[in-house]
């Protein structure tokens, strides 16, 4: 198998915020493995456009592009907030929301 650790998927899980138990971190190691595999396996085909071309060009251009994302450290989780952090009105332990008024019994007969 690929060189996919259980501290690997430990550190994708704490970015991801999940917990995982012992088994679900093998389980979920050995399924990364088996993707990383099947994409070096893809890597040894050649890109090319069909017409002869080596594909060298198609290599680089995936290559510059793989140092665009962010950086590779967990933030804050978003819920360790508690919920007056995320509601758009709290008072006093509660939600504040518009108040919902039924129609006029007239307005609903006629």
């Amino acid at each position: 198998m690929s060189g996919i650790s259980g501290e690997h998927i430990r550190h994708l899980a704490e970015l991801a915020h999940l917990r995982l138990t012992a088994a679900e971190t093998e389980r979920l190691r050995a399924e990364l493995a088996g993707v990383l595999g099947h994409i070096d396996a893809l890597a040894e085909l050649d890109a090319g456009t069909g017409d002869g071309d080596s594909g060298a060009d198609a290599g680089a251009a995936a290559a510059a592009m793989a140092d665009r994302g962010r950086d590779d450290e967990p933030d804050a989780d978003p819920l360790a907030r508690g919920p007056a952090a995320l509601a758009p009105g709290w008072q006093d332990g509660l939600f504040v929301v518009p108040r919902v008024t039924p129609p006029d019994e007239g307005e609903a007969a006629g």
